[in-house]
This record gives structure tokens, sequence and C-alpha cells, in this order.
């Protein structure tokens, strides 16, 4: 009878997480942005048209957009252009997370409830960073260092060691900040668990995990080899770190940064939490171990109550938008400490710690590599919430084995949880309206498909019209922040960034000086009211004397300015 009960359980928590998929794939449907989900494209895309690896590119996050240059230049093979290119990438990060939430789901239940397995994996399947649910090095990165935790939790078997490590080495290929902090804690985990193996085995499995890093890495030099070489990467190295939208900070400032930053919104929480951890490990060495159990029961019931009352504030923080998704994480990072606190022994509950302590090292790492707030690099924190989830099923029966209303409230809350998780992710739209405002579908150019708001629709068929003026061959700079521009053109970017690159800059004279060939063929001066307008870029002298001898086709959304 239990089997078959747990079969059904099985088949209703794969429906569940079909359900699930099947919205999200929906939702793909909803929302244009002009601006980042394009320019995650649109930097693999200038690789597909000819230019090299960081002797062309000086965009900081090209590590990531070698992984999708393969993909890129697959669909553009096939379809023969970039149309439609958004929905399709789209949808197939979709199946990514599907996969990855089914893999959780198939770990997890080997060591915790079906009910804690599905909720937790359920829980990052309706998750996405800043509600932009494409590959980007964010996406990619939290995606590859889940694939490689939940690979080293299957270690009974040698080639999960293998992946493990080829999943970790691309996280940190797409994110290298992470190479800094994360093995910091994943090295000393390693050994904790392994503590009850024979030293070769240890070895043996170090070498296994670092076998798979190392594949990657080679991998990775063999492709710079290829479409590049390590004398573009030394000689332009410096251009990529002086990027000024990520200026360097040092080691110290960020990590303040880090940690004024919760401490001055959390304060309350961080003040009673950390009065309760000094309080409950004094009286844990004066009490008697029959008074110990009463201690942890209490330090349960103030980490429910600590967790539950900052998820209701964030209902009313200031900070809205596409990243006040992550507000509702960041009480399960902080919380966390308690709940493992509230434990027997810690030591037993590794799974958690081990996703808890990634989470919290990934969100560091992103603080460093982000000039955005704390609400955003709180993202990483998916992984904390998906640990206490997991731990919270293991402690209510083991502090609480008789208590049956409270072990049925714990499903019941995170059921209420993930529900507002996924009503977020599928009303909350990045760069665009209101989900119920996107009632015009695209027609033409990477954002086929796609149902965007009326006004949106105008522009984006306006400034298609002006991409019709350009040449198919050639060189084009877009005077604005509009990297949806280089993702629809066949002329490669004649620029050292497809971000925002102000033509007043040395950094772009200096492009010029060490590329001529990439003086631009074609200017396309962007009007106001079309794009991002976060900022107005003129034409700089140098443009105004270069232009002389260009033909200017004025339009309703740009001037194009093309060479006779």
């Amino acid at each position: 009878m239990e089997t078959m009960m747990e079969k059904r359980k099985m088949t209703v928590s794969f429906l569940i997480l079909s359900l699930a998929f099947l919205l999200l794939c929906i939702r793909c449907f909803y929302g244009f942005d002009w601006s980042d989900e394009t320019y995650y494209l649109a930097l693999p895309y200038r690789f597909v048209l000819g230019d090299q690896f960081f002797l062309h590119s000086w965009d900081i996050h090209q590590l990531s957009a070698m992984l999708l240059v393969p993909f890129v230049r697959l669909y553009t093979f096939i379809v023969g252009s970039t149309e439609g290119i958004l929905l399709s990438f789209r949808l197939l990060y979709t199946v990514l997370q599907f996969i990855i939430a089914i893999t959780a789901f198939s770990v997890f239940k080997k060591h915790f409830s079906i009910v804690a397995s599905l909720l937790s994996s359920l829980s990052y399947l309706l998750f996405t960073p800043a509600q932009i649910q494409n590959f980007s090095y964010n996406t990619l990165s939290l995606s590859f260092l889940f694939l490689a935790i939940l690979s080293f939790l299957s270690h009974k078997k040698g080639g999960f060691l293998f992946l493990s490590g080829i999943f970790f080495a691309l996280a940190v290929q797409c994110y290298p900040f992470l190479v800094i902090f994360v093995p910091v804690i994943m090295v000393p985990l390693f050994f904790l668990f392994l503590r009850g193996c024979d030293k070769r085995k240890v070895v043996f499995s170090l070498l296994l995990f670092a076998g798979g890093c190392l594949l990657v890495l080679a991998l990775l030099l063999c492709n710079l080899v290829m479409h590049s070489s390590f004398s573009a990467l030394i000689h332009h190295l410096p251009y990529l770190i002086t990027d000024p939208e990520h200026p360097s900070r040092g080691l110290l400032q960020p990590l303040y940064a880090y940690f004024f930053s919760y401490f001055s919104n959390y304060a309350f929480l961080l003040i009673i939490s950390g009065a309760s951890i000094a309080s409950f490990l004094l009286l844990k060495q004066i009490l008697p171990e029959g008074r110990r159990l009463l201690l942890r029961k209490l330090l349960f019931v103030i980490a429910s109550a600590l967790l539950l009352l900052e998820i209701f504030r964030a209902f009313f923080m200031k900070d809205i938008g596409v990243n006040r998704v992550h507000l509702f994480l960041i009480p399960f990072a902080l919380t966390g400490p308690l709940f493992f606190l509230a434990c027997k022994d810690f030591r037993h509950h590794f799974t958690p710690f081990l996703l808890w302590g990634s989470g919290i090292l990934f969100s560091l790492a992103v603080s460093y590599g982000t000039n955005n707030g704390y609400s955003f690099f709180s993202f990483p924190f998916i992984f904390c919430t998906v640990a206490v989830i997991l731990l919270i099923s293991q402690i209510i029966p083991e502090l609480f084995p008789n208590s049956i209303p409270l072990r049925a409230a714990f499903p019941l809350f995170l059921c209420c949880f993930i529900a507002l998780i996924g009503t977020l992710r599928i009303t909350i739209v990045y760069r665009d309206g209101p989900v119920s405002s996107l009632t015009a579908q695209l027609q033409h150019g990477p954002g086929a498909y796609l149902f965007t708001t009326q006004e949106q629709q105008q522009k984006y068929q306006s400034i298609i019209h002006a991409f019709s003026y350009l040449p198919e061959e050639g060189t084009v700079l877009f005077t604005k922040l509009l990297p949806f521009g280089y993702l629809a053109t066949t002329a490669a970017p004649a620029s050292p960034s497809i971000w925002r690159t102000p033509l007043e800059s040395e950094r772009l004279l200096q492009y010029y000086r060490l590329h001529p060939e990439k003086l631009p063929d074609c200017v396309f001066v962007v009007k106001d009211g079309y794009g991002i307008t976060n900022e107005h870029n003129p034409l700089s002298v140098f443009f105004e004397e270069y232009l002389e001898d260009f033909e200017a086709i004025n339009l309703d959304s740009a001037t194009v300015y093309i060479k006779k």
C-alpha cells in the first residue's frame, strides 16, 4: 500500500512540475525588452558574424557568451536570420529549468519526503533572476552551479563527481567571480562529506572533481586558440578589466557594502538572530541534556516567526519591480543559521548546509561583479530557500514528532509561498507593460511572435523598418543603448561593447586606433523615445567630421548615415 501511495505521490509531483512548466512556456510569449535580454543574445551573435573573442569585443561577459555561440550559430543556420530568436531561446531556457527541476526532485526524494522534494524543486523552477526568462551569465551560472551541487550529492557513483566538476567549471566560466569564493566552502565541504571514507577514496574523488574542471578549462583554451589567440587576450585584457560599466572597487569595499546593505535593511532580524544564537550557545552549555530539546524548540519558533515576519514585510518594502521576488528569498538566507542550530546535529543535514552555503557565497560573488544593489545580488538566495525548505521538513518531525497540525501547516505555508513566487514570475514583466496590456504581437525580427504593448509594437515596427536601410555587410554603430539593433542586423558591431558606449569616450577612439577596420560603414543615430532612454548620446566632434561624406537618411525612429 505504501509503495502504491508513493507512486501516486510521484505521479502527482510530476504533473505539478509539468503544469508549472507549461505555464512558463506560455509566459515566454509575453514581454519585450530592448536592452538586457537582447544583449545576452546579441553578444554571442557578434561572434557568429565573425568577430574574435577579446580582440574585437571588449565586453566583460563574453566568457558566458562563448557557451551560446554554437546554439546561436545553429539557429541562424536553420532559420537563416535571427527572426524569432528571443522566443526560441526563452523556450529553450525554460526546458533547461524544467530538466534541472526534475533532476533536483529525483535527487532530493532519496533523502527527503516527496512533498519537501516537490516544493523545493518547484521553487527553483518558478524562479529566474530579475524575471528575465532567457540565457544570461546570471541564469547560466545559477543553473550550472545547481547542477554541480546535484551531481555532487550523487557522489556514490564516481562519474557524477567528474560531472560535478564540469558543471562547477562552467558556472565559473559564466561568472568568473565564483572562482574566488566558492572553493573556500567547496573544498572543506568535500572533506566533510567524505569524512567516513578512507584517504584513497577522498583523493580519488577530488581528482575526479578536478578532472571535470580541467576538462572545461582545456576546452575553453582550445576555443580561444581556434577563434582568437593568447596574444589577443593578453594585449586586450586591460581593456576588459577597465570597462567603465564595471569599475574596479577593490577587495574590501564590495565586502563592506555587502554586509552593510543587509544590516541596514534587516537590522531587526539580524540583531534578534544574533542574540538568539548567543543565548542558545550559552544555555546549551549550562542546561542538562533533557532541557536542550526545549531550547531547540524555542529557537525553531523564533526562526519561524522571524521568517514569516520578514516575508510579510517584503510586501511593503520600497524596492518594487523585477527584483521584488528576490526580497522574498532574503529571509530564508538570513534565518538559515537559526534553523541549523535548531537541529540536533546540523552535520547530519549536509545537503541543506551545502545549498545554503553555496547561496551565500554565490551572492557575495555577484556583489563583486555587479553595480546593482542588494535586492539584485540576492538572487542566489534561491539556493538558501531550497535549503531551508528541505531542512524544515526534517526538523519538524525531529522536534515535534506528534504534532500533526504543525506538520500539516508547514507544507501549507510553503505552498502559499511558492504560489506567491509563481505569481510574481508570471505577472512581473521586465521593462514592458503589465501582462494585461501585452496584446500586440510583433511580426518580424528577433522579437517576432512576442506580445507587447501597442506603443512598443509601433516603435518596434518603426525600428525594424529603419534597419532595412542598413547594409547587409560591413560595420554598424548605434548611438544609443540598443543591443537589439546589433541582434537584428547582419552588419558587424563597430563598437568595443554592444552595451552602452558613449560616442565621446576615449575608449571608443582607442578601439578604432587599434582596429581601423572597425570604423563604422553605417551610423544609426537613434532618436528620443526609441530604445532605452536612460541617456542621451549626441554625436561627438569626431563623428561629426567622420560623417561628412556619409549619406543621411532621416526616418521616424532614427537618422541613418551610410557611407557613400
